[in-house]
């Protein structure tokens, strides 16, 4: 491939654009080749003394959900609880159709029969995205775990927020099948945070520091994300009308 191309590079060896059904060998083969382009990029970078654009990502979301007892314990599974547990996918977010949603907690008025898994506001996803360290060049590969079947889900709301159809996947087949079959890369520890010691490894995860303060565990906190946010957003917003109403007092009394 010529250097004119580099900015494409990673689209054309992930061979992934455009798929909306991915194969486990091409998840596995897109991750690696994305982290030695990457690996590439900042050695360039380094060599060279400059900053060089940081190419797309690969970003695998587990997207586990269950609607129905497990038909072996007869208990309902804790999603959550099983990707801070591991396995996980490399550098896997965990987004919760439930949490990331339009929720009575958040807007009471905009759901006021507090229905479940109901679509986001857009200004919400945004934040979320965010936190989650997700720009809409990167390339999401939505997997689960066995026994979850929801996964499209998680496909129509990034489509319908917004990020580019060609770079949201599906994969085919579960973690497990990723694990048995592949044998690719998985995170195996646990994101508990037990003692001191473990906080060098937290701080290895996929968000910056301005945004770790709303994750525990890995996991996002999303109403508090934006409950913060949301309120210094309505705070700017109100000092900026109180400063032109100031403004526009002053130029009327010089007016007089």
């Amino acid at each position: 491939m010529s250097s004119n191309n580099n900015s494409n590079d990673f689209h054309n060896i992930s061979q992934l654009y455009g798929k909306t059904l991915v194969s486990i060998q091409d998840c596995i083969s897109a991750y690696a080749n994305e982290q030695q382009y990457r690996q590439k990029s900042q050695d360039d970078a380094t060599n060279n003394n400059n900053k060089t654009p940081c190419p797309s990502k690969v970003v695998f979301v587990d997207a586990s959900w269950y609607h129905r007892p497990d038909p072996i314990t007869n208990q309902l599974r804790s999603p959550s609880q099983e990707y801070i547990n591991g396995p996980r996918l490399p550098r896997a977010r965990y987004i919760d159709i439930d949490a990331v949603a339009t929720t009575y907690e958040l807007y009471p008025q905009r759901n006021p029969n507090n229905l479940p898994h109901m679509f986001p506001p857009p200004q919400l996803f945004g934040m979320v995205m965010d936190a989650y360290n997700i720009h809409n060049d990167d390339h999401i590969i939505i997997y689960a775990r066995r026994g979850a079947v929801f996964t499209p889900r998680m496909w129509l709301l990034f489509v319908g927020m917004g990020h580019d159809e060609n770079r949201v996947h599906l994969m085919q087949g579960s973690l497990e099948d990723y694990m048995e079959n592949c044998g690719g890369v998985v995170e195996e520890y646990s994101l508990l945070l037990e003692d001191e010691d473990d906080e060098a490894e937290e701080k290895e995860m996929y968000y910056t520091d301005k945004y770790s303060k709303y994750f525990e565990d890995g996991i996002l906190n999303v109403a508090r994300l934006y409950n913060d946010l949301h309120s210094s957003s309505s705070s700017s917003s109100s000092s900026s009308s109180s400063s032109s109403s100031s403004s526009s007092s002053s130029s009327s009394s010089s007016s007089s």
